[in-house]
């Protein structure tokens, strides 16, 4: 059941056409930078896991990146500077 979940979530298609979850290493940034925006609230992510194993897998979702660099973007066009 749970690779059946697992297998959803990665397939699942978002608003924009392409697929909702990302996994870290698909993401444009490193796996740093990554982090340091889920953490900073500015992407959203889960992490799946088996119930009692201690590791699992983040996921990404696509939505709140797209969110985040047409934000980006516009503070760039329209704010005439670099954006954080």
């Amino acid at each position: 059941m749970f690779i059946e979940r697992r297998s959803q979530l990665l397939s699942e298609i978002s608003r924009t056409g392409r697929r909702r979850w990302l996994q870290v290493d698909e993401m444009p940034f490193s796996r740093a930078i990554t982090y340091k925006l889920i953490g900073a609230g500015l992407i959203s992510s889960v992490v799946v896991t088996w119930p009692g194993s201690r590791r699992g897998r983040r996921l990404i979702d696509g939505d709140s990146l797209d969110s985040y660099l047409e934000t980006l973007a516009a503070k760039q066009i329209f704010g005439g500077g670099e954006a954080s």
